[in-house]
């Protein structure tokens, strides 16, 4: 009996390292913000043709990505601590950096450092928010609590959010459907797509397509390549890899 429970633990702790994984992935591919985006592209501009084609196989890969680039962006926040626009491009930047290393979670250590880095991107947010309010800056304050591992209070606080000020903020909604689908709570999520999707009727915030994707494939019959568990079949289990 006692091995069976600890058998169900180990499938549970596994099963939510993978639900993490996969939505921490689709952040950073899917809903990039311009302002990390267009980080990312010159970052890759920076590169040397070698560097370009190098494929990025590991977490030490993606670690020496972002080291230079964090590092130079912690001097000019640390030289001007009223500096908005250097505290945000920071926060996007430890997110994006924790993003990108979840698909090599192997290990407890492996977690334990991209939610590091989800809690750096945290601080920084809250800095940002000390100085002006945002909802772009709140609501990924609060993903960032969710994949740092505090996903109730991070759920909740953006339930709370988006019954009161963030009620018109498409983003908002549709972070509320990734934590509602991470915990596989569909018709929660379903309804959380819906409202960011009616919040960009014409998808000038880049969120209208990407909620209705994910309705659509929600809505589909439950098997492998669709929904939750296709998602996890399609980018593997981060903690075997």
């Amino acid at each position: 009996m006692d091995q069976h429970k600890k058998r169900k633990n180990n499938r549970q702790k596994r099963a939510t390292v993978v639900i993490v994984g996969v939505l921490a992935v689709l952040m950073v591919l899917s809903v990039l913000l311009p302002s990390l985006s267009s980080f990312l592209m010159a970052r890759q501009a920076q590169q040397n043709g070698a560097r370009q084609t190098k494929k990025i196989s590991s977490m030490k890969d993606v670690d020496n990505i972002y080291k230079d680039a964090v590092t130079k962006q912690e001097a000019k926040v640390s030289s001007d601590e009223k500096n908005i626009d250097e505290i945000f491009k920071l926060g996007n930047t430890y997110m994006a950096w924790a993003g990108s290393a979840s698909s090599f979670i192997k290990d407890d250590t492996a977690k334990a450092h991209v939610q590091d880095l989800y809690t750096k991107a945290v601080a920084q947010y809250e800095k940002y928010l000390k100085q002006k309010e945002t909802p772009e800056v709140r609501t990924r304050l609060y993903m960032s609590q969710f994949l740092a591992g505090k996903t109730d209070e991070a759920r909740k606080a953006l339930e709370e959010y988006t019954a009161g000020e963030g009620k018109d903020f498409a983003m908002a909604w549709l972070y509320l459907g990734l934590m509602y689908e991470a915990n596989q709570k569909v018709d929660a999520a379903k309804d959380a797509y819906a409202k960011a999707v009616a919040a960009d009727p014409d998808n000038k915030a880049n969120v209208k397509n990407y909620a209705q994707s994910h309705i659509d494939e929600l809505n589909k019959p439950q098997k492998s390549g669709s929904g939750a568990q296709g998602l996890k079949d399609a980018l593997g289990n981060p903690a075997q890899k």
